[in-house]
């Protein structure tokens, strides 16, 4: 090989080593810039973006800071996100979910809120939409309603929308949480369904915290409620006022339970 030629083929490869360590300071780059974006997305309490509602629960006070590893099933998750368009006074797992890799269902029965979830859910590969409803039977049951406000309706009723249906017993067994160590959170948000979800026998592993919505229910709803859960083992932890202008307004809106620990 002529010394010419040499030289090209060295100058060739020192072009390649170097665009080779460029393209690696770059990647490093990109990928410290992702880290950290990551660290600051993570880091608590929650900075919110532009537009979103701000947060009337902060799992980190109930969970510690460590927030990763978390299993939850959600009833009621509206069309996903934390914005006024699918949660008017914010929702509780949308933040924590996306930003820390939760394990997770989300339910919602209404048809064309599902798809809106599904979209919003789709990058998310650790959150699975389910459309169905959750009540005191199995088997079929059926919507009424439209939108937002859409509930359970009787079977015998000809209008509405059919829907699988589970009570918190199958749910566990056929859809989430009886091949789980441990499920950490459920959240119920079901227009008045909740004392047909939450008067029954708790499947296991039993939910570490329970939020459910209270400012649709009868007094002698909460009250049944708040007796199954004792029965159950959980202790209220606090009722929660939604933190958007008019929720500050109102009367607390969601109670929290806990699970008394074995020990106690």
């Amino acid at each position: 090989m002529s010394l010419s030629r040499v030289a090209r083929v060295t100058a060739t490869a020192a072009v390649a080593l170097a665009s080779c360590s460029n393209a690696l300071t770059e990647t490093r780059k990109h990928g410290k810039s992702n880290k950290a974006t990551l660290n600051q997305e993570q880091s608590l309490p929650l900075k919110l973006e532009d537009g979103h509602v701000p947060l009337f629960v902060k799992w980190e006070k109930y969970l510690g800071e460590d927030l990763k590893d978390v299993n939850f099933v959600q009833i009621g998750g509206n069309c996903g996100t934390n914005l006024p368009e699918c949660a008017v006074g914010g929702d509780p797992i949308w933040e924590y979910a996306t930003r820390f890799d939760w394990k997770g269902i989300v339910l919602e029965p209404v048809p064309q809120i599902f798809s809106k979830l599904t979209a919003n859910y789709k990058p998310y590969l650790n959150v699975k939409p389910v459309q169905a409803l959750v009540s005191n039977h199995s088997g079929v049951g059926r919507i009424g309603g439209g939108g937002e406000t859409s509930h359970e309706i009787s079977l015998s009723r000809k209008k509405g929308v059919e829907v699988p249906t589970y009570t918190l017993q199958t749910l566990w067994k056929d859809v989430f949480g009886a091949d789980k160590k441990k499920v950490d959170l459920l959240v119920v948000d079901a227009e008045g369904n909740e004392p047909k979800i939450l008067s029954g026998k708790f499947p296991e592993p039993k939910p570490t915290l329970v939020l459910f919505e209270i400012s649709s229910l009868q007094p002698e709803e909460l009250d049944s409620i708040d007796r199954n859960l004792k029965k159950e083992g959980y202790v209220l932890e606090k009722q929660l006022k939604h933190q958007d202008k008019i929720g500050l307004t109102m009367a607390p809106q969601d109670a929290l339970y806990k699970l008394r620990s074995k020990s106690a």
